[in-house]
């Protein structure tokens, strides 16, 4: 579905509005995050039933895009072509870099920001559902994403981008700034992963999809690994020091050059 919503940005869009669609397409993610909130305080007592009815969303959507999605055969010359993934991956290695750091800093923040607001500053189920909804509202604006991009390049927007979501995971351990922490989180990562997929679609002109995988497969193991890490590195020291370490992880990403080259 991923590959199919790229292709038809691509070809439908004009060039200039080709990144602002595909970052427009990855904000839907916020939108579910502020679904979850609601969802979380009627389903508290049943919460698998909340597991239940995303997934009918889930096909619901699913069958939508099955009769509203036209079938494309435009890059099927590029999918039967013999892909050479030493030099694939050689050519996005800076890509892939920046997606993974991003994912393990970013993941204390998924897996533990509310435990955090719970367990120190004993804020109610209610208090930490709001957070949750306001990193989610924030969020949407990541579908603005292509537009700044364009106006101040990749490289400037990475970079400012990456300094905002460390600021996010250093300012929740504020009792004062928890709230704008959200905001600020939630925007940033979507903002950067809207990004990725503006990176990824410039080095893979011409398969799209392959790039925004990868990148985003790399996001993934870097949130998986960060989540073991940081749910180990709260067990032996505190939530403080947990995220400001994993703030610190994040700075690494400076140091990523933002590739030009165009891999297909």
């Amino acid at each position: 579905m991923q590959r199919s919503s790229l292709q038809i940005a691509k070809h439908t869009l004009t060039k200039k509005d080709v990144d602002q669609g595909n970052t427009w397409i990855n904000s839907g993610t916020s939108f579910g995050i502020i679904l979850t909130g609601p969802v979380v305080l009627l389903f508290t007592e049943h919460w698998r039933l909340s597991y239940l009815f995303f997934a009918i969303i889930a096909v619901i959507v699913l069958i939508w895009n099955y009769y509203s999605i036209p079938s494309s055969n435009k890059q099927k010359h590029v999918l039967d072509q013999k892909l050479h993934w030493l030099s694939i991956i050689t050519k996005a290695k800076f890509l892939l870099i920046a997606s993974f750091i991003i994912g393990m800093s970013s993941s204390i923040y998924w897996t533990f920001s509310r435990s955090y607001l719970t367990t120190v500053y004993t804020m109610t189920t209610t208090e930490s559902v709001v957070f949750w909804i306001i990193m989610g509202i924030a969020g949407v604006l990541g579908g603005v994403a292509g537009g700044f991009i364009q106006k101040i390049g990749l490289t400037w927007s990475y970079r400012l981008l990456l300094f905002l979501m460390v600021l996010s995971i250093l300012t929740v351990s504020s009792h004062l700034t928890v709230y704008i922490s959200a905001a600020l989180f939630g925007s940033t990562y979507i903002f950067l992963t809207g990004l990725f997929i503006v990176w990824g679609t410039r080095i893979f002109n011409t398969l799209p999809a392959l790039g925004v995988s990868l990148s985003f497969l790399a996001l993934g193991i870097g949130q998986s690994v960060g989540s073991f890490f940081a749910g180990k590195t709260i067990e032996l020291t505190t939530y403080p020091f947990s995220f400001v370490l994993f703030a610190g992880l994040g700075l690494i990403g400076f140091f990523v050059p933002t590739d030009k080259k165009k891999a297909l």
